[in-house]
């Protein structure tokens, strides 16, 4: 009766204060909604410059082929002072130069190289784009090769080759909002659960209510378990309606999983966040303090997850340094149970273990609660 009354206590003082609240609300419907659409993986529409100095019906083929929704072709320049001014003011992702005497040293069985300036402020489509346009000259490339040489499409199918041949599981459309969706949601879980938890009790304090509490019947783990009960509540609740209306009503994306066993890990790791959220409550002294330090623990804590730096790319002195991120194991846990349809027999080492990581930083958050407000 006691926990029901202080869950009802936290529940109205959550609904009335109206920034967090749709603070919440935002972050778990459009917030991810956003990111879904936003967070483009693959290359979209790279602006291109043409530098033609062959302008033949070959070199025409050739450009034709670097087309959208991976390319298009922002403007033909003259001159390369052109080209490497349009870099220089970042008017255009690359420039691709065509040689002169394209076609004609084709027809001549020589080799003939393409020059292609990019942009290298832009890393990821830079990247990208350099794949693409080598691939698709290669092909163009080998197509050329083919005919000059007299070699048929039939007798093409009778020579020996290496035929490779690739299946995507989980995601066969290689679609983005699979992983930017659902990386997102696992973010927002992440800082709500810190700030939630910290708030609750920083607010107390800030009225001048912790010191009554303190003194009531009731002891100061229950207080806290009390407040991150709620908190759990409250974010599995929203975590459903993304669920709901985003991942699945907006984007698409399948549950191959247990249903039960994702809410059943998110709740261990709102748990786990919360206790990290206890920390920061004994760290501020104001509720304004709260988003600076939630901003300290949660950049490495997303760093360090694995979800946007695979932990494989990472330096070999920071890789243990990734078992110490609840967000890692959750990361891998909701991607498996969601995408992979992953059961507790897989996934039972990875629960076990966010579940010591988390209960590390519960039980030392408590600690410190405890000696400050003995």
């Amino acid at each position: 009766m006691r926990l029901l009354f202080f869950l009802k206590k936290e529940a109205l003082q959550f609904l009335r204060d109206k920034a967090i609240f749709l603070f919440v609300l935002y972050a778990f419907t459009l917030d991810v909604y956003i990111a879904g659409n936003g967070f483009i993986l693959t290359l979209k529409n790279g602006g291109m410059a043409l530098f033609d100095l062959d302008k033949t019906v070959m070199s025409r083929e050739m450009t034709s082929r670097i087309r959208k929704p991976y390319f298009q072709w922002k403007e033909e320049i003259e001159s390369s002072e052109e080209a490497l001014r349009l870099l220089d003011q970042g008017k255009t992702l690359g420039v691709l130069t065509i040689p002169p005497n394209f076609q004609k040293k084709l027809h001549q069985g020589r080799t003939v190289s393409l020059q292609l300036l990019l942009d290298g402020t832009q890393i990821t489509s830079s990247t990208l784009a350099s794949a693409y346009i080598a691939q698709i000259t290669a092909d163009y490339g080998q197509e050329f090769a083919l005919k000059y040489y007299g070699i048929s499409s039939p007798t093409m199918a009778h020579m020996p080759r290496v035929d490779g041949r690739t299946r995507v599981l989980f995601n066969p459309n290689l679609e983005d909002s699979y992983f930017t969706a659902l990386d997102e949601l696992f973010m927002v879980v992440t800082m709500i659960s810190i700030i939630l938890s910290a708030t609750a009790l920083v607010r107390e304090r800030d009225y001048g209510t912790l010191e009554q509490l303190l003194v009531s019947p009731i002891k100061p783990r229950q207080i806290i378990l009390t407040k991150i009960l709620f908190t759990m509540i409250a974010l599995i609740l929203a975590s459903h309606i993304t669920l709901l209306l985003v991942l699945q009503g907006a984007f698409g994306i399948p549950m191959r999983g247990s249903y039960l066993l994702f809410m059943g890990v998110t709740a261990l790791y709102i748990f786990s966040c919360c206790g990290i959220g206890l920390l920061i409550a004994t760290l501020a002294q104001r509720l304004g303090q709260i988003g600076l330090l939630t901003i300290l623990f949660l950049a490495p804590i997303l760093f360090l997850s694995g979800g946007w730096v695979p932990t494989e790319a990472m330096p070999r002195w920071m890789v243990p340094l990734t078992y110490l991120s609840p967000l890692k194991y959750y990361t891998d846990l909701g991607l498996g149970i969601y995408l992979r349809g992953e059961s507790f027999s897989l996934a039972w080492r990875e629960i076990l273990a966010m579940a010591a990581v988390g209960s590390g930083y519960f039980l030392y958050g408590l600690v410190r609660f405890r000696k400050i407000y003995r």
